[in-house]
């Protein structure tokens, strides 16, 4: 069974209010033509600098376009001993949120 637009919506702004943050791994290229509100830009290439750009204490919430850097991302976050990390997928999915 998939989310509804509704659903999902609800979902992402259910985890914003709860203190979630949202990150967006697309390029700057790409977030120039819409990013969803509140994310924080670090690209899959600068992912390394993660930790110095957001706070490693909240839950995180990860997209890109398609969800697969999002999910490359998620990964690499998790290996830096980050548990609560979520790939939420791709912009498409929220964009109308």
């Amino acid at each position: 069974m998939h989310a509804t637009t509704t659903q999902l919506c609800d979902g992402l702004k259910n985890a914003l209010e709860e203190g979630a943050l949202l990150l967006d791994v697309r390029s700057p290229a790409e977030c120039s033509q819409g990013v969803l509100p509140g994310a924080i830009n670090v690209p899959l290439t600068e992912i390394g600098s993660v930790r110095d750009r957001i706070d490693f204490s909240k839950t995180l919430l990860i997209y890109c376009r398609s969800g697969q850097r999002s999910e490359m991302a998620r990964r690499f976050i998790t290996s830096m001993g980050h548990e609560d990390v979520w790939n939420i997928g791709g912009y498409d999915h929220f964009r109308h949120c």
